[in-house]
This record gives structure tokens, C-alpha cells and sequence, in this order.
């Protein structure tokens, strides 16, 4: 079963890493192509400039489980024009810590995050028991700075007793 988590965990990584990438392609060929356009129409050169990538820290608080309270602390890339890019992130909390990869997306109100995420627990989880080890993926919107996440975890070290699967899920801040 750990051999089925891991395989999942690969194949995730390696299509955001081509999701990235071709992210970056497409931005470069419309950049050319507003270049080009520029240089046919003169009219308003600063309008068709597109904006300069963005390196944005990532920082909330959440009521989640099954760390109960945890801080998350992160940086993200959005690449221009499509806002879109990589993010890495860590979330301490009170009954375990995740640590995360992941792609956002700039949207009009807030972000749209997929992360994958490795989740060590601790002391007395919500569910599941203390030193754990899981991975698996979370989705995470965040709409005017108030956010949400849900999850699904692979056991993949500690007790065999423990359950194979677990959820996450909570709600918070986001600044």
C-alpha cells in the first residue's frame, strides 16, 4: 500500500512540475506576441507591458485537523501575466506539522491552492494517532483572506494499527 502512495505522490509531482513549466512557455510566447503587437501599434506602449513576475509570502492561521491550531508560513511565485506558479509551504500546529508543495493561482478575490503535503502528527491528533507519518494532496481556496482546506492522507510510516487514510480539513485566515 506504501508502495501505492508513493507512486501517487511521484505522478503529482511530476505534473506540476510539467504544469509549471508549461506555464512559463505559454507566458513567454505571449509576451513575444504582446512585443510584436507593440511594435505594429505604438499607441500605448506602458498599457500592453506586461507586469513583472511576483514573489509572495504566504502566512495564516487555521483551525484545522488533525493538528487542531497550526501557523502556516510560506512563499509562492506567480508568474505574469497568468498569476500562476510554484509554492512551498510549512504548517505547524499544535498536534502535528505538514509540509507542502504546491501551484497557486491569482484569482480576482484571493488564491486557489493544490498542494502536495507531507503530514507528521504529534502529541494527540484529532484523529489518527501520535507519530504518524502521511502524505497525500489538499486543496486550499482563500477568498478575501478567509480560507479553507480539504485533504486526503496515505498512511506511510509508524503503527500498522493506524487507519491506511485520513482526511484533513479546516478553515482560517490567510494574510
Amino acid at each position: 500500500m506504501r508502495v501505492i502512495y508513493f507512486l501517487m505522490l511521484l505522478i503529482a509531482l511530476c505534473g506540476l512540475t510539467l504544469s509549471i513549466s508549461a506555464s512559463g512557455v505559454s507566458g513567454e510566447n505571449e509576451e513575444a506576441a504582446q512585443r510584436s503587437d507593440s511594435s505594429l501599434n505604438q499607441d500605448s506602449e506602458e498599457d500592453k507591458k506586461p507586469s513583472k513576475n511576483q514573489l509572495l509570502p504566504l502566512a495564516g492561521l487555521k483551525l484545522t485537523g488533525p493538528q487542531l491550531f497550526s501557523v502556516s508560513l510560506g512563499l509562492g511565485y506567480l508568474f505574469k501575466p497568468k498569476d500562476q506558479g510554484p509554492m512551498i509551504q510549512v504548517e505547524p500546529g499544535l498536534h502535528g506539522c505538514k509540509y507542502q508543495i504546491g501551484y497557486i493561482r491569482g484569482i480576482n478575490f484571493g488564491l486557489v491552492a493544490l498542494k502536495i503535503s507531507l503530514l507528521q502528527t504529534w502529541y494527540k491528533p484529532l484523529w489518527g494517532e501520535k507519530d504518524q507519518l502521511y502524505v497525500g494532496v489538499e486543496f486550499e481556496p482563500m477568498v478575501y483572506g478567509f480560507n479553507m482546506n480539504l485533504g486526503g492522507y496515505g498512511h506511510i510510516s509508524g503503527n500498522e494499527e493506524n487507519p491506511d487514510f485520513i482526511l484533513s480539513g479546516g478553515i482560517g485566515l490567510g494574510f
